[in-house]
C-alpha cells in the first residue's frame, strides 16, 4: 500500500510519514497567460530517535566474569540517533521507579546510541562489551558497564535525559545511596538470585520497580552463583509475542557459575509476521442465481 508522506496545503507541507515523495508547483493558465511547465521537488523524511516502552526491548545474555558484557534486542526498529541507557544500579522498593529516593546510585552504567545514520530493524541482537574503550557490535557506545558482580547483580535498561559522566550516574540523582531515578524503566534483568520481597538492597540485590512487574518487563535468573547466562531458545518461527514471552521465560536460559565467560549470540531474531482474514457475510442465494464474487 502507498505510504503518505505528506500533505500539502496551499504554501504549507505537513509531514505525516517516513520515506520519499515529490512535491510538484504547478499554475493554471488564463486567457493572457500559458500555462506554466509544472515543478517538482524531492522531500525526504528520515526517521527520528525512537521512543521506548515497557516491552520493546530485553536483555539476552550477560556476562559478569571479565570482560563483562552484555547483549540485547530490540523488538521495534531504532530511528537514528535513539539512545538507549544501561545500568547496574539498584532500587530499594518495589514502589514506582522514579519514587523520590527509591533508587540506588553510585555504579556503573553504559550509553548506546545508533550512529549508524540508519534505522536498525527490529529483531536485532546487538552487544555491548566492557574494554578501554567498550565496544558494541552496532552504534557506539560511551562509558562503561565494567561493575556487573559475580555475586549477583541487575541489569536496568532505560531511556532518559540525563547526560552523565564518570562520576555522575545518568538519570540518578546523587551518585550514592539514595538517589532518586528520572528515566523511563524499560527492562530489568536480575541474576543470582530472586528481586527481593523483603529487606535492604545491597549493591548486590534490587526490588523490581513497579512498571516492570507489566508483562514482558523483566526476568530472574535465581540460581545462586550465576555469574553468566543466555537466552538459548528459539529465534526464527514464532510470532513477536511469542519471542519476547520466550526470552523473559528462565527455561529458555543456559546459565553457568564460577569462571568463565560464554560468546554472546548475536544472530537476529526473524519474526514471523501474524495475518487475519476478513470474509463477508454471504446473502442467501437461489440455485440458478448468476455467479457472485466473494469479499
Amino acid at each position: 500500500f502507498p505510504v503518505t508522506i505528506a500533505t500539502v496545503a496551499g504554501s504549507t507541507v505537513t509531514i505525516v510519514g517516513v520515506g520519499s515523495t515529490t512535491i510538484t508547483a504547478s499554475q493554471a493558465g488564463d486567457s493572457n497567460y500559458d500555462a506554466a511547465s509544472s515543478v517538482g521537488q524531492s522531500l525526504t523524511v528520515t526517521p527520528g530517535p525512537t521512543t521506548l516502552a515497557i516491552g520493546d526491548i530485553a536483555i539476552l545474555g550477560f556476562n559478569s566474569n571479565a570482560p563483562d558484557g552484555f547483549a540485547f534486542v530490540t523488538w521495534v526498529d531504532l530511528g537514528p540517533n535513539t539512545v538507549i541507557k544501561f545500568t547496574d544500579n539498584g532500587f530499594l522498593s518495589s514502589n514506582s521507579a522514579t519514587l523520590d529516593n527509591n533508587g540506588r546510585g553510585g555504579e556503573n552504567f553504559v550509553t548506546w546510541t545508533n550512529s549508524t545514520g540508519s534505522v536498525i530493524p527490529a529483531g536485532t541482537v546487538i552487544t555491548i562489551i566492557d574494554g578501554t574503550p567498550a565496544t558494541t557490535s552496532q552504534g557506539s557506545v560511551a562509558q562503561k558497564l565494567n561493575g556487573i558482580s559475580n555475586s549477583g547483580d541487575q541489569i536496568f535498561v532505560y531511556q532518559g535525559a540525563g547526560a552523565g559522566t564518570s562520576t555522575s550516574n545518568s538519570d540518578f540523582g546523587a551518585n550514592g545511596n539514595p538517589s532518586t531515578f528520572t528515566g523511563t524503566i524499560l527492562f530489568g534483568l536480575n541474576f543470582g538470585g530472586d528481586w527481593l520481597g523483603t529487606g535492604t538492597a545491597s549493591s548486590n540485590t534490587s526490588y523490581r520497580p513497579s512498571q516492570l512487574a507489566a508483562t514482558y518487563g523483566s526476568i530472574a535468573l535465581t540460581t545462586a552463583s550465576t555469574t553468566r547466562g543466555q537466552y538459548t531458545g528459539a529465534r526464527t518461527g514464532l510470532t513477536l509475542a511469542q519471542l519476547k514471552a520466550a526470552v523473559v521465560d528462565p527455561a529458555n536460559w543456559t546459565t553457568g557459575t564460577s569462571t568463565g565467560v560464554i560468546t554472546l549470540n548475536a544472530t537476529a531474531f526473524t519474526i514471523a509476521q501474524s495475518q487475519s482474514i476478513t470474509f463477508a457475510a454471504l446473502d442467501a442465494k437461489t440455485y440458478g442465481d448468476s455467479s457472485f464474487a466473494l469479499s
